[in-house]
């Protein structure tokens, strides 16, 4: 029993030593393109999701209305075309 208390002792001081030994490290991270670059990727990504999309499917009744384009000239000769629905 005494040899393994030993044993954990020694390691425990070896650990110690060497934590105490090493210098710090240099860390820089990836600079700033890295994180330009995610977010175009990112863009990109959501963009491309968003025009997949269907666009919405308007179903009418029997009852909904009938909806046609009617062309017409105003009072100052000016041309309007106006949603005319029945």
């Amino acid at each position: 029993m005494k040899k393994i208390i030993a044993a954990l002792v020694a390691a425990s001081v070896i650990a110690t030593a060497s934590l105490g030994m090493t210098t710090t490290a240099e860390a820089h991270g990836p600079g700033p393109g890295f994180g330009i670059a995610a977010g175009i990727i990112g863009g990109l990504a959501v963009g491309s999701i968003i025009a997949s999309q269907n666009r919405p499917v308007v179903v009418y009744d029997d009852d909904a209305a009938y909806c046609h384009r009617v062309r017409f000239v105003d009072e100052y000769g000016y041309y309007h075309v106006r949603r005319v629905c029945r």
